[in-house]
């Protein structure tokens, strides 16, 4: 994630081996988790960053609670990260839904029997590396 301070756009590879970094963490630590990417695309930086900063403090806030972490990237018309949280506890709080909604991320959430289903919406493109 830190080529998003040099670039106007990543590949979504580089962001899903930010997300595998953490998966694999967690995987030491108990919490099963994989990462399924199947997206081949470049995202805007900025809306990179704030998916994985508002991944990186649902797991931190719920560390101590989460059965296991999902997370798949997949594209169409535009970049869909979908996370699987199981026994999430602390979701998403309205500064984390606008600041991802300030650079044009959309967040959908859904719970129901303990699972929390989180789908990030982001727009292709963002200019060149």
């Amino acid at each position: 994630m830190l080529l998003t301070y040099e670039n106007e756009a990543v590949e979504s590879g580089e962001l899903g081996l930010s997300f595998s970094e953490v998966l694999r963490y967690l995987n030491f630590s108990g919490i099963p988790g994989e990462l399924f990417n199947t997206a081949d695309t470049y995202v805007p930086a900025d809306a990179a960053l704030a998916v994985f900063e508002a991944f990186g403090t649902l797991v931190a806030e719920n560390i101590n609670f989460l059965r296991g972490v999902f997370v798949n990237l997949s594209q169409k018309e535009s970049i869909v990260c979908k996370l699987t949280l199981e026994n999430l506890k602390t979701p998403l709080s309205p500064d984390e839904r606008t600041a991802l909604s300030r650079v044009g991320v959309s967040a959908e959430i859904i719970s129901e029997d303990g699972v929390a289903y989180i789908c990030f919406t982001v727009s292709k493109g963002g200019g060149e590396i």
